[in-house]
C-alpha cells in the first residue's frame, strides 16, 4: 500500500515558446540539488499543487508556486521577461501493484484550477493518445469521499482505507489526506524545530495532533515487510547552507551513487543510495 513517484514535469507557455523541467525519480532515495532560486522548492511545490494538497500548507487556497508558473519569467539566454499564458503541473504516479497513473492540474489555465486531469497510463515516460483520461475536483466539500473527488480516488490508488475520525462539534468526517501528508513532507519555510512542522486544524478534527500520527501509523504497518515505501519525496539542499552540511552523506560507507544532470546541467539526479544509510550523517 505505497506509491512511488516516477516523474514530475512542470511547464509553463509564453508567446515564445515553452519552458520548464521535466525529473524522472528513481526508487530510493533523489535529490534535488541546485544553486539557490534556480526552481528547487518550486519543484516541491509543484507536486503537492499537483495533488491537490496546497492546503496542509495554509487554508488560505493561494497557488503555492513562483512567478514563474504564474505570472512571468525571465529568459537567462536573452534576459527578455515573458508573461505565462498558460501553465500546468504534470506528475507520474505507481502504485504497489505496478498500476500507474498520470496527474495533470493547471496553475495559469482557462478552465477550474479546482480540476485535475488523470490519466491511466504513464503518460510522461511512455507518451501515447490511447489513455483514458478522467476529471477529478479538488479543495471543494467531498473531494475526500465522494467518487468525483481526486483524493477519494488517490487514496483507492494508494490502498489506503481511510478511517472516519470525530470534529469538535460531534460529527464524523472521513480523515482527509491534507492531514497525513504533513508526516512525508518537511515544509523549509515553518523551520525543522519538529516532525511534522504542523498538521492542517481548519478541518476540524478532534486532538489532531494525536490522532494522526496513530491513524498513519495504522496505514504505513500494512505497507509490505522490508518495503521502503518506494521513492521517497526529494530532498532540497541550500548550496552554502548550514543544512547541506548537516545532511552529507559518508559516501565512503553508502558507495558511489551514479549522478546525472538534468534540465541542462543546473539540476541533478543521485541514485542508487540506500534508503536506510549505514552511517551518521557528517557535520
Amino acid at each position: 500500500m505505497t506509491v512511488r513517484l516516477r516523474h514530475l514535469r512542470l511547464r509553463a507557455e509564453t508567446s515564445t515558446g515553452p519552458f520548464g523541467a521535466d525529473i524522472p525519480l528513481d526508487v530510493g532515495l533523489n535529490v534535488l540539488r541546485a544553486d539557490n532560486t534556480t526552481g528547487k522548492s518550486t519543484c516541491l511545490q509543484g507536486l503537492l499543487y499537483a495533488l491537490g494538497l496546497e492546503r496542509m500548507l495554509s487554508p488560505r487556497r493561494e497557488i503555492p508556486l513562483a512567478y514563474v508558473m504564474t505570472s512571468h519569467l525571465d529568459d537567462p539566454g536573452t534576459g527578455q521577461r515573458h508573461p505565462v499564458l498558460e501553465s500546468a503541473v504534470w506528475v507520474e504516479l505507481e502504485n504497489s501493484a505496478g498500476d500507474v497513473i498520470t496527474v495533470r492540474r493547471g496553475v495559469v489555465t482557462s478552465t477550474d484550477r479546482k480540476l485535475v486531469s488523470v490519466f491511466n497510463g504513464p503518460l510522461l515516460t511512455q507518451p501515447a493518445n490511447h489513455y483514458r483520461q478522467r476529471d477529478y475536483f479538488v479543495l471543494d466539500p467531498g473531494a475526500a469521499h465522494r467518487e468525483a473527488g481526486f483524493h477519494r480516488m488517490l487514496a483507492e490508488f494508494i490502498g489506503w482505507r481511510l478511517p472516519t475520525v470525530r470534529r469538535y462539534d460531534g460529527s464524523e468526517t472521513t480523515l482527509y489526506i491534507e492531514t497525513i501528508f504533513p508526516l512525508l513532507y518537511v515544509e523549509q519555510k515553518a523551520g525543522w524545530s519538529s516532525l511534522p512542522a504542523a498538521f492542517p486544524t481548519y478541518f476540524q478534527i478532534r486532538d489532531v495532533g494525536l490522532r494522526i500520527p496513530a491513524q498513519a501509523s495504522h496505514l504505513f504497518r500494512s505497507m509490505p515487510a522490508g518495503h521502503s515505501g518506494g521513492c521517497r519525496p526529494p530532498v532540497p539542499a541550500q548550496a552554502g547552507h548550514p543544512t547541506e552540511r548537516r545532511m552529507t552523506l559518508d559516501s565512503p560507507c553508502l558507495g558511489v551513487p551514479s549522478c546525472e544532470p538534468i534540465s541542462g546541467g543546473t539540476l541533478w539526479r543521485l541514485s542508487d543510495y540506500p534508503c536506510e544509510p549505514r552511517a551518521r550523517f557528517s557535520v
